[in-house]
């Protein structure tokens, strides 16, 4: 049996700015950088599981966003938003933002 090739993971500029403004508000509002760094890392350990199981998380609850592929991975209170490109084996991770947020707008 031979071994499946990983996926690529690539993050938006959204995604980006979604993780340094989520570690800004907890390490600098918060005052609790450790907390920042630890959540941070959680939700990238997270998103790098996905080389190897891209379907891991379930297609996302709205119809809208589903009816666009996109598919929805929970990591604590916090949702990531990515897309699966089989043909070029890659996912890319279109928004990270606080899971009781109105985010259909944002993506």
């Amino acid at each position: 049996m031979g071994q499946r090739d990983k996926y690529r993971v690539a993050y938006a500029p959204t995604a980006y700015t979604d993780l340094d403004e989520l570690f800004a508000y907890i390490a600098h509002e918060l005052h609790e950088p450790d907390t920042a760094f630890n959540l941070i890392e959680r939700i990238e350990a997270f998103i790098l599981k996905l080389q190897d199981f891209p379907y891991k998380a379930p297609i996302a609850r709205d119809a809208l966003l589903a009816n666009k592929g996109y598919r929805m991975l929970t990591v604590e209170n916090f949702a990531v938003f990515y897309l699966v490109d089989d043909e070029k084996q890659a996912i890319s991770i279109r928004r990270i933002v606080y899971g009781k947020r109105n985010f259909q707008w944002l993506l």
